[in-house]
C-alpha cells in the first residue's frame, strides 16, 4: 500500500464510448504513482450505456466505485456526490470525456505535496475545430475565465484543528 490516497471523482454524462479508455489510463496512472488512487465514477443521469460500463469498471478494478445519481442533476452536484463518497486525503475532479489526460494527475499530486492548497490543470491548445475553439472562447470570455480554462482540478481536505 501506498502512503496517500488521492480520490478522483469523475462525473458522467452521456459519456459509454469514452469510460473504459478512460479507466484503463487512470489504473495505468495507479499503477505507476506513489500513491493509491480511489476512482469515483458518477452517472449523472445518462440514458445510454454510460451506468454499464461504470459497472464493468468496478467489476474489474477494486480501486473503483460507482454512484448512479436518480436523474441528471448537471455535473456540479454530480461532482459534489463524489466529493461526499471520496475518502482521499485529496480530491482530483477529471472529466470522463478524455479532454483532460489523466497521466497529468502524478504532477498535480506532486504540486499539492508540496503546498499547493489546489491545483488547476489548464488546457494551452484546444483539439476541436476552429467554430468550436471561437463558440468556446465567446463562452469564457462571457465567464470572464481564462480561454484555456479547464475542469481537471485537484485539492486537499482542510484540517479540522
Amino acid at each position: 500500500m501506498k502512503d496517500q490516497r488521492i480520490s478522483v471523482v469523475v462525473p458522467v454524462y452521456f459519456n459509454a464510448e469514452t469510460l473504459l479508455p478512460l479507466a484503463e489510463r487512470l489504473h495505468g496512472v495507479a499503477e505507476e504513482g506513489d500513491f493509491d488512487v480511489e476512482a469515483i465514477f458518477v452517472d449523472d443521469g445518462s440514458e445510454d450505456a454510460s451506468w454499464e460500463r461504470i459497472q464493468t469498471i468496478v467489476g474489474d478494478w477494486p480501486a473503483a466505485r460507482g454512484l448512479r445519481l436518480t436523474r441528471n442533476f448537471g455535473s456540479q452536484m454530480a461532482i459534489a456526490a463524489g466529493l461526499q463518497e471520496a475518502t482521499g486525503e485529496a480530491a482530483a475532479v477529471l472529466s470522463a470525456d478524455l479532454q483532460e489526460p489523466p497521466e497529468l494527475l502524478p504532477r498535480m499530486v506532486a504540486a499539492w505535496r508540496e503546498g499547493a492548497t489546489a491545483v488547476l490543470a489548464v488546457r494551452t491548445a484546444r483539439p476541436e475545430s476552429w467554430p468550436t475553439r471561437a463558440a468556446a472562447n465567446v463562452y469564457y470570455r462571457t465567464l470572464k475565465r481564462p480561454e484555456a480554462s479547464t475542469a481537471f482540478s485537484l485539492a486537499g481536505r482542510r484540517s479540522s484543528s
